[in-house]
C-alpha cells in the first residue's frame, strides 16, 4: 500500500472507483478487537469486544452497537464478507452474504485465493441493482497449525509453493525482493 516498488494493478484499478480508507487505526493488537473497531469504528473499550471472539471467554460487542453492515443494510445496501470474521454477535454483524469461519473452512474461504475469487464472483454476480459492500477477510496474518493441527506444514505454508501442493492452480506469483520493498 503506497509502496512504489510493489505493482497491484487490478487492486489500483479497483481503489480509483472506489472508497479508500487512508487512516485507520486499533487501540488492541489483537484480532476481534481490531476488527470490531474497524466495523463499528468505535474502540474495544466502547463496542466491548475486549478480547478474542471465540475464545474461551468468548468475547462479543454490546447489543447496542450500530456496526457498518447494520447501517449499510438499513440503507439498503447489498454487504458481504468472505474470510475471517471472528467478530459476534450476528446481530450486530449481520451480513447478506457471508462465507466465514462459522459456515465454511476459513483455511478455504480466508486463505485459498482461489476459492475466494469464485466467492467473489458468485457475490457480484447475485447483485442486484442496489450497491454493495464487500469485505474480503483473508486469514494470512494468523498462523493455523496451532488451531488446526490436522493440516501441518500445509496449513503454514499454504500458497506459497513450499507445502509439496504447488503453487495454487490459477495464480501467477509476483515475486519482490526484499530491497524492492520500502
Amino acid at each position: 500500500y503506497n509502496n512504489s516498488g510493489i505493482r497491484t494493478p487490478n487492486l489500483d484499478a479497483l481503489a480509483r472507483r472506489s472508497v479508500v480508507f487512508q487512516n485507520a487505526f486499533t487501540s488492541a493488537s489483537s484480532c476481534s478487537p481490531s476488527r470490531a473497531s474497524i466495523l463499528t469504528g468505535l474502540p474495544q473499550h466502547q463496542n466491548g469486544m475486549y478480547g478474542l471472539h471465540q475464545d474461551v471467554h468468548h468475547f462479543n460487542s454490546f447489543d447496542s452497537v450500530r456496526s457498518l453492515p447494520l447501517l449499510l443494510s438499513q440503507a439498503r445496501v447489498r454487504t458481504g464478507i468472505i474470510g475471517k470474521k471472528h467478530v459476534g454477535p450476528e446481530a450486530v454483524y449481520p451480513f447478506d452474504f457471508a462465507y466465514t469461519e462459522e459456515n465454511s473452512s476459513v483455511l478455504q474461504v480466508g486463505r485459498n485465493i482461489t476459492r475466494i475469487k469464485a466467492l467473489v464472483r458468485r457475490f457480484l454476480q447475485s447483485q442486484d441493482e442496489r450497491p454493495f459492500f464487500l469485505y474480503v477477510a483473508f486469514h494470512d496474518p494468523h498462523r493455523c497449525g496451532h488451531s488446526q493441527p490436522q493440516y501441518g506444514a500445509f496449513c503454514e505454508k499454504f500458497g506459497n509453493g513450499e507445502s509439496g501442493m504447488g503453487w495454487i492452480p490459477d495464480w501467477k506469483p509476483q515475486l519482490y525482493h526484499p530491497e524492492q520493498v520500502q
